[in-house]
């Protein structure tokens, strides 16, 4: 049965609402870890946004389940404590070296450094999207917690565009704007973030470290990643 045009239009929205969502996950999980993950953690919210990574094309009740299982056996203080150390021995430092460096150009350049032209590529398309790097930002703008972060931002901005961000109406439609956010969120996935993050992503679930939360959620996010370069080249390929 074809669907209307509205339906296809509505059908394109709720995904992106559902991906929203996700990335906002992806950010707070690979960012240094807050107590606002253990919030996402133990309120319950990850396994309330279930329907939204379904709808995302993923099935992780099975890793979430894990991950669950996981913070049972922990009281609050030492489920921190095991994210930060197992944080900073996956991603920061580590001997005889980093198991999974979060950068995308240790992955995209052939030389394996970091601040490359990939890494530049990455800041143009933040400025072309309206950002900049704040100077509270510590990191490497291309660290990956930021590009899910990024993708995060223009998923809203094309939202808000479409008239759907709270309280505002139809009559604060930006096509204009709503196609500039779509057009850098399928550049920056496509010829950025998901020829890298699988391979990062890899390197997590492989490094051998103790962390369930990580390997379970990298497991998620590898799965969601590929999920949106599927549908991506799809639409590239019918376009």
């Amino acid at each position: 049965m074809c669907m209307t045009d509205d339906q296809v239009l509505e059908e394109y929205e709720q995904h992106l609402a559902a991906g929203m969502v996700v990335y906002a996950d992806i950010t707070r999980c690979f960012y240094y870890p807050e107590e606002e993950l253990l919030t996402l953690l133990d309120s319950g919210e990850m396994e309330r946004h279930l329907p939204l990574y379904r709808l995302s094309g993923i099935e992780p009740s099975e890793h979430f389940e894990r991950i669950r299982q996981w913070r049972q056996k922990h009281t609050k203080e030492e489920a921190w404590l095991e994210l930060k150390k197992e944080y900073t021995a996956l991603f920061i430092t580590a001997r005889p070296k980093v198991p999974a460096p979060p950068y995308g150009s240790l992955y995209l350049e052939s030389e394996g450094m970091v601040w490359g032209d990939t890494t530049r590529e990455a800041v143009k398309l933040y400025m072309e999207a309206g950002l900049k790097v704040s100077e509270g930002f510590k990191d490497i703008p291309d660290h990956f917690a930021a590009e899910a972060e990024f993708v995060w931002y223009l998923i809203w901005e094309e939202l808000k565009a479409r008239g759907m961000s709270a309280g505002e109406g139809k009559s604060t439609l930006d096509m204009e704007r709503a196609s500039k956010m779509s057009s850098i969120r399928e550049r920056f996935l496509l010829n950025h973030l998901t020829k890298w993050a699988p391979l990062f992503l890899d390197k997590v679930i492989s490094s051998g470290s103790k962390s369930v939360f990580y390997r379970e959620f990298s497991y998620v996010t590898k799965a969601f990643l590929h999920s949106e370069a599927e549908r991506l080249t799809c639409k590239s390929s019918l376009t």
